[in-house]
């Protein structure tokens, strides 16, 4: 369940991340992340109009471009405009629920690095995520919320 908090007159409503709905939900590692990326400081407490762009890039009618564009944003931890090492490992902690060893993990995110990293800089631009994505052919299908 998801509740707009009001606050003071005059201040902006918004919606607390611990609100969001389903793209959001306890199951969804990412849940903190998104609410981060999506909410205008940052902070997760996200406007009206920051809930409204979340659902219109998680719509299944959003262009690729953009789905990647803030799935990158979203992997990007550091918030360095690139997907290092250190956010890969983020990721992959994350999706795996802690599973893996630190081993394997890095083992991952060497091969990721591998395949994606188009100049060998040793981290992902928008530029070779968005390479990497197009050869995902379910990124389109996973990356969206159904209402």
């Amino acid at each position: 369940m998801w509740v707009l908090r009001v606050r003071p007159r005059g201040a902006p409503k918004t919606l607390v991340r611990d609100d969001l709905p389903a793209c959001c939900s306890q199951d969804n590692p990412f849940r903190q992340r998104i609410a981060q990326v999506f909410s205008e400081d940052g902070d997760g407490h996200m406007t009206l109009d920051n809930f409204l762009d979340m659902f219109s890039v998680m719509s299944e009618m959003a262009p690729r471009d953009l789905k990647a564009y803030y799935a990158f944003k979203i992997y990007d931890f550091n918030n360095d405009d690139y997907i290092c090492m250190w956010d890969l490992e983020q990721t992959v902690t994350k999706l795996t629920r802690g599973e893996l060893s630190a081993e394997e993990v890095s083992l991952v995110c060497e091969k990721v690095l591998d395949e994606a990293d188009g100049d060998h800089d040793g981290r992902l631009s928008l530029e070779d995520f968005q390479n990497m994505i197009l050869r995902a052919p379910d990124f389109l299908s996973t990356f969206h919320i159904r209402i």
